[in-house]
C-alpha cells in the first residue's frame, strides 16, 4: 500500500508568521493535531503540533497572542513522498521517533499528512504497526 492511499490529502497549512493562537484555533476547527508550516509559497518550512504549542510556547510563559509559529515549530520536518510504501513510511517514523510525516511532491510542496494512525487503520499490517509504535514510543537516549 502506498502513502498516497493512506494519507490525509488537501492538508491545511499555516504561515510561520501567524500566532500560536491562530494555530490552536485552526487545529481546533480542523480537528487535527499538526499543521505544516509554509512560507509565502507552498514549500514546507516545518511542522507545528499541538504539543509544540504547549511545550515550546505556553510553558515558557510567552503570550500566545504575540508568539509566532516560527518560534515553536519543528524546522527539521521529516517528509515522505506519495509513492512511498507503508513500510518505508513506518521506517522513517521509527528512525525519527515521530508519529506524523508531511507528504511532499517533487517541488517540496505539502500534498498531505500521514499519521501512524492512518497506517494502522488503512494498512492492516498489525505486527509492523505495533513495532513502529513501540520504537517511536521508546524514550530517546539522553
Amino acid at each position: 500500500m502506498t502513502v498516497k492511499e493512506m494519507m490525509t490529502a488537501d492538508v491545511e497549512a499555516i504561515s510561520a508568521d501567524e500566532s500560536v493562537v491562530q494555530a490552536a484555533q485552526k487545529m481546533r476547527d480542523l480537528d487535527v493535531g499538526a499543521l505544516p508550516v509554509r512560507n509565502g509559497t507552498e514549500q514546507v518550512l516545518g511542522i507545528v503540533t499541538d504539543r509544540d504549542l504547549i511545550v515550546r510556547g505556553i510553558a515558557d510563559g510567552d503570550s500566545p497572542a504575540d508568539l509566532k509559529i516560527k518560534k515553536v515549530m519543528t524546522q527539521d520536518v521529516v517528509t515522505c513522498r506519495p509513492e512511498h510504501t507503508a513500510n518505508e513510511a513506518m521506517d522513517l517514523m521509527k528512525k525519527s521517533k515521530i508519529r506524523r510525516l508531511v507528504v511532499t511532491d517533487d517541488q517540496g510542496d505539502a500534498v498531505g499528512i500521514l499519521s501512524l494512525g492512518d497506517i494502522a487503520v488503512e494498512c492492516h499490517e498489525y505486527k509492523k504497526t505495533g513495532e513502529a509504535v513501540e520504537a517511536i514510543s521508546e524514550p530517546a537516549a539522553a
